[in-house]
């Protein structure tokens, strides 16, 4: 072994590279050419999806006016049995006037415990 058969050793590797680039290619454009119009909208597809998710992840500088998921910024509603506000009691309707007109009074104030 001498020096001239190290010096081949990167042609070689470039060379076998270089041969397996060029069957690779000629086999997708035999699949690709089986079928163009499939093939094509595949490919088109691929490209709408990489852009659309760039898009929403890494594109988009400022906040949505309306987005589907949010952080909740403010406090959680308080529960229905949350009993510190008094209520005030719903007006009444009591039997009809003649002229057809309801009575209503205000209903009795709660009990005191």
């Amino acid at each position: 072994m001498n020096t001239s058969t190290l010096a081949g050793i990167p042609a070689f590797a470039s060379n076998s590279v270089l041969n397996g680039l060029g069957r690779f290619l000629r086999w997708s454009l035999a699949r690709f050419f089986s079928a163009p119009l499939q093939n094509t909208a595949l490919g088109m597809l691929g490209v709408a999806i990489v852009v659309s998710t760039s898009n929403a992840l890494f594109w988009q500088t400022a906040v949505h006016p309306a987005p589907l998921f949010a952080q909740q910024t403010t406090a959680p509603a308080s529960p229905h049995t949350d009993t510190t506000a008094p209520i005030a009691p719903l007006p009444r309707v009591l039997e009809a006037r003649p002229t057809g007109q309801p009575l209503t009074e205000p209903a009795s104030a709660p009990a005191q415990d």
